[in-house]
């Protein structure tokens, strides 16, 4: 890891958990036998509402140990999960934007919550940039030039939150609503 990224906060999540808008499910509380989408196991896809289910007590054991109260179906490609959760395939997406905005926009569904209501800080976030060893130990410059673009990436976006989900957009060809942007880590290492 040579960077940081993204910090969550309570108006720019990492992940949304979406439900559909007459589900019953209230909280994240409710999850005990719903169909939860991830996108693999991983951090954010999966660990977070694990780690959730294990603090609160409402799961002895985590996914990869065969949690048997808990059904959690992966989805490949991206926006998948999303339409699923719309077509009531599953009960409940772990959302990335901009997949959590476009499906929220529909006015089909509606947020059950967030990492950051999860963590209550910044640690929802994820989005260390890291470097391999080998480009490290090669190339000092280009890594240090990594580094130090990277730091001006972020405060620039911070300072420029609006344009900047704006170009996030532009870039992947959707509408400027679409596209949450995300709060940057200010720090310089």
């Amino acid at each position: 890891m040579v960077a940081p990224g993204m910090v969550d906060t309570s108006t720019s999540p990492h992940v949304t958990y979406l439900v559909k808008k007459d589900s019953p499910l209230q909280t994240l509380d409710d999850l005990k036998g719903a169909k939860v989408g991830i996108g693999g196991i991983g951090a954010c896809t999966s660990g977070y509402v694990e780690q959730y289910l294990l603090r609160e007590g409402l799961t002895e054991k985590s996914l990869a140990q065969g949690s048997p109260e808990y059904d959690f179906t992966t989805f490949s490609d991206s926006g998948t999960m999303e339409q699923a959760v719309l077509q009531g395939d599953i009960d409940v997406t772990t959302s990335h934007t901009p997949y959590a905005e476009i499906t929220l926009a529909t006015g089909e569904v509606r947020a059950l919550g967030t990492t950051y209501d999860i963590f209550q800080n910044g640690t929802g976030s994820l989005g260390a940039r890291v470097l391999a060893d080998r480009i490290i130990e090669e190339h000092p410059e280009v890594a240090q030039g990594f580094v130090n673009a990277m730091y001006r990436a972020r405060i620039w976006a911070n300072s420029h939150f609006e344009e900047a989900g704006d170009l996030v957009a532009a870039v992947l060809g959707l509408d400027k609503g679409d596209v949450l942007a995300i709060v940057q880590d200010e720090h310089k290492t």
